[in-house]
């Protein structure tokens, strides 16, 4: 699971070409099953996808969830 719960679906690295996940489903199973086989063939074919973003492994997520973090701690 990742930190904020959303799939990784997408290029594993930057530096490494042709290499692609698809992890990380949890919950998310039945639903993003399915997706990431439309992003993932997309991607392969040099297509950019309209949710590769969402779902991209190399998305920003470290401030928002430092954000939650310091919310939840406030709360304590």
């Amino acid at each position: 699971m990742s930190l904020d719960g959303v799939p990784y679906i997408g290029p594993y690295s930057a530096s490494i070409s042709n290499l692609y996940v698809a992890t990380g489903f949890n919950k998310w199973g039945m639903t993003s099953s399915m997706t990431a086989p439309m992003i993932l063939c997309e991607l392969v074919q040099g297509k950019e996808s309209p949710y590769g973003e969402v779902f991209s492994p190399s998305r920003s997520i470290l401030r928002p969830q430092l954000a939650v973090n310091g919310l939840e701690a406030a709360a304590c």
